[in-house]
């Protein structure tokens, strides 16, 4: 949980826009995939 935590907070230092564009990405591969059947 403290490592994920870690490794977020160095993506959002990173860049801040790709960050969010793999959040959006892995959150709309998870809702696809619970989707489809």
């Amino acid at each position: 949980m403290k490592e994920m935590k870690d490794g977020a907070y160095r993506r959002k230092k990173l860049g801040g826009g790709v960050g969010k564009l793999m959040k959006t990405g892995s959150v709309l591969i998870i809702y696809s995939r619970f989707l489809r059947p």
